[in-house]
């Protein structure tokens, strides 16, 4: 175990273990609350895959989902929150309900799949290296890094309704180990595409507000 280890639960089957999905945790050292939410996760894409769909269509389906979070209150763990991020600037870039808890409220939550609330979720993704070399063989440079994404999960099936991934390119930047504005504002406008698509369908969307 190292700091760009990653710890992940996978499902596969045959006798040659074929790949089918996998989970990856949220802490190396896991909780039961962990493996609660990486066990319904699974769940929820064997039950898309039993549906005949397939890895574009999943991702589809979760910008298609973020559309939930109109009705939804979504819980911020106030430890991975960075300094700088208030509830006021927070409010500034998402207007649905939300609310700044401890870690205990999101594990709650996720033990009870608790109903009409939602969390955002940090989740190591890979360790990225880059290489810098000098000229004529000289002396090159290697740097690598954990990146992190950030995950909005419903508790109560375990469904991913938006995300927060940090770009091609961007593995020396800062990754997303802390939440901030800017990731809830990326969260914010996948729900956005989402409500303007249903209404353009003819659909009413209910919107509830802090």
């Amino acid at each position: 175990i190292g700091e760009k280890s990653i710890l992940a639960i996978g499902l596969g089957k045959g006798k040659k273990v074929k790949y089918v999905t996998n989970a990856i945790m949220p802490n190396i050292i896991a909780s039961k609350e962990d493996f609660a939410y990486a066990l319904l996760y699974i769940q929820h894409n064997l039950n898309s895959y039993s549906e005949g769909k397939k890895g574009k269509e999943i991702r589809n389906e979760i910008k298609d989902n973020s559309e939930q979070l109109t009705k939804l209150t979504l819980l911020i763990d106030k430890e991975e929150l960075s300094k700088k991020t208030t509830e006021a600037k927070i409010r500034e870039v998402y207007p649905y309900k939300f609310e700044i808890v401890s870690k205990e409220r999101i594990n709650e939550a996720i033990w009870n799949q608790e109903k009409g609330v939602c969390y955002l979720q940090i989740i190591p993704l890979m360790a990225a290296s880059s290489s810098m070399g000098g000229p004529n063989g000289m002396m090159s440079l290697t740097m690598s890094k954990m990146l992190f994404g950030q995950q909005v999960m419903l508790p109560e099936t375990g469904e991913m309704l938006a995300y927060s991934y940090p770009k091609t390119g961007m593995m020396i930047s800062k990754s997303r180990k802390e939440i901030d504005a800017k990731t809830i504002k990326e969260v914010f406008k996948m729900s956005v595409k989402a409500v303007r698509d249903k209404i353009e369908d003819g659909e009413t969307i209910e919107v509830e507000t802090n």
